[in-house]
């Protein structure tokens, strides 16, 4: 006997479009966190930010006077500076008057929304970039003979002391442990960096770390206490965005956008090698080790990156003479800096993660 079938009657069927978005990959990311921040005002006459601070002390100043006698000799004081510039940067969607009008999903809420997370990656990534110059100084290359622009103090794990040291350590002494973080905020303290003034890292020293150095962390034998304090201290709390824990005066945050290297490509240049080993040859990843002031980042006030303003315009003009296209955009006149690359390590190192 005939069966009627859905395939005997395609044309009164339609695909359902559902109006809930699937959740999209988004990534973490801190470094602006602990960045000093400081809008340009506008129509200010300026294109760049300079930031000042008063010299270290020095006991040597302090001289002994005798009674009676006139103190003649005076000394000067003059502030330090670090002088940031800024240039303009943009994002850019266009679509058709046709598409604007017709289309099931709304393009303007859905650039608002990206716009802010590309805002949010790429301000991270200005600043990430500049902490991991080559220039930089280190355990055996000292601040003062190096010229500007520097990146963040450079240490290695594994006893290494260069990239190359490092890159030739094929056992887990190449991976992240806990004693480095110790070592590094040691390192921080010896130089006298103040410590996060605010947010789950008040008072400590923060470290931006990858979910490949988080794995080495959890994988530390030697580490038991971090693995108890992230799995019990929360008593349930709903945990700050990325996050992980705070231990050893040391707040552990996470970021998915970390600084790869290979020592193929060079150090300071970003790897997409993606070779997961201990091998000679394999990624080395950078965990970024905090206190305050160590970097620094300014915008033009009023449309800033970590805060964009989209602009949306889909009106007549003498380019587009009959408006037949919608333009949704945001720009910004930014800058990055480091401002004390003695306030902040580059700790490198490889991970045991796939292994």
């Amino acid at each position: 006997m005939p069966v009627t079938l859905l395939a005997d009657r395609p044309n009164e069927y339609e695909v359902y479009f559902s109006r809930m978005m699937l959740d999209h990959a988004i990534d973490e990311v801190h470094l602006a966190d602990f960045a000093q921040l400081r809008p340009l005002p506008k129509n200010n006459g300026n294109n760049s930010v300079r930031f000042f601070r008063i010299p270290v002390a020095t006991a040597s100043n302090v001289q002994a006077v005798t009674e009676g006698v006139l103190v003649s000799a005076a000394r000067k004081l003059v502030f330090e500076f670090v002088t940031v510039p800024l240039s303009q940067w943009f994002d850019f969607v266009q679509v058709s008057d046709l598409v604007n009008d017709t289309e099931f999903n709304d393009t303007g809420e859905a650039c608002s929304t990206q716009f802010g997370e590309e805002a949010a990656l790429w301000y991270d990534q200005q600043i990430r970039d500049r902490t991991v110059r080559a220039n930089s100084p280190s355990a055996t290359v000292a601040l003062s003979t190096l010229t500007g622009p520097y990146g963040l103090f450079k240490r290695y794990v594994g006893g290494a002391t260069t990239l190359a040291t490092l890159d030739a350590i094929t056992t887990s002494a190449s991976a992240l442990a806990i004693k480095n973080l110790i070592q590094a905020t040691t390192t921080l303290r010896i130089n006298k960096a103040p410590k996060v003034k605010n947010g789950p890292a008040k008072g400590s020293y923060a470290a931006v770390i990858s979910p490949h150095g988080q794995s080495d962390l959890f994988l530390d034998t030697n580490n038991t206490a971090f693995v108890q304090a992230d799995a019990f201290s929360h008593g349930g709390k709903q945990i700050r965005s990325g996050w992980v824990d705070n231990l050893y005066g040391i707040g552990f945050f996470l970021t998915t956008n970390p600084f790869i290297e290979n020592l193929a490509q060079g150090e300071g240049v970003y790897s997409n090698l993606n070779v997961n080993t201990l091998a000679a040859g394999a990624n080395i990843y950078t965990c970024t080790v905090t206190g305050k002031d160590a970097f620094g980042a300014t915008a033009l006030q009023g449309n800033t990156p970590w805060s964009p303003q989209v602009m949306v315009n889909g009106k007549p003009d003498k380019y587009d003479v009959i408006g037949q296209y919608v333009n949704f955009s945001w720009k910004a006149y930014a800058g990055w800096e480091v401002l004390n690359p003695l306030f902040g390590i580059t700790l490198r190192h490889k991970s045991q993660w796939n292994l």
